[in-house]
């Protein structure tokens, strides 16, 4: 996974995936939940391991269907390798494929030269 807080958007939306969303009061049950916050794991190629960016740009939307059950995942992410990992010499751009509580699940890590990193994951 892409950043510390997708691992932890994920994990959340396996373990509530079926259950009932819980909407604000003045809100539909099935309205998007939309969350954004700085934070994410960054890294320069399939090989190299993740590293921690604080200054990662997030945001997610979670979307559920009128009985309440998640049917929408989307996560991205913007941020800048670290000290230590190697920017690769042309942009690179990594496929995620994933299945997530039965939800397929697909995106990408792009990779450029100058040390930008970004990510996005979609699950339907």
């Amino acid at each position: 996974m892409k950043s510390l807080h997708i691992l932890t958007s994920v994990a959340l939306l396996t373990a509530g995936w079926g259950t009932s969303a819980l909407a604000a009061p003045n809100k539909p049950i099935n309205a998007a939940d939309v969350d954004h916050g700085t934070g994410c794991l960054v890294r320069g190629s399939a090989s190299q391991a993740y590293a921690y960016d604080a200054t990662c740009d997030f945001n997610s939307v979670t979307k559920a269907g009128k009985d309440g059950a998640r049917v929408f995942f989307r996560y991205q992410d913007k941020g800048k390798l670290q000290s230590g990992q190697a920017a690769p010499d042309k942009a690179l751009t990594l496929d995620i494929s994933m299945t997530i509580a039965g939800q397929s699940c697909i995106g990408k890590e792009v990779i450029t030269p100058s040390g930008n990193y970004s990510s996005n994951l979609t699950c339907k």
